[in-house]
């Protein structure tokens, strides 16, 4: 599913951004292989600008513009 989002970018079916919520760095080795496939012209560079990992709910959600969750403290 994650690589029909990213098609659906590229086709121009949705535009929104795709964030993984990378955690202890699980989907790291999947962005640098996007990264990797962008610079080797395999996938356009609009594929990089749609997709995200952070390993922090506050900035997964800042990226898409949804307010912070509040901490239950």
């Amino acid at each position: 599913e994650f690589f029909e989002a990213l098609a659906w970018n590229q086709l121009g079916i949705q535009s929104k951004p795709i964030i993984l919520f990378d955690i202890e760095g699980y989907y790291k080795k999947l962005f640098e292989f996007t990264s990797y496939s962008v610079q080797e012209g395999f996938l356009p560079q609009s594929t990089q600008e749609d997709f995200f990992i952070s390993d922090s709910p506050k900035i997964s959600c800042s990226t898409i513009n949804i307010p912070a969750l509040k901490d239950p403290k």
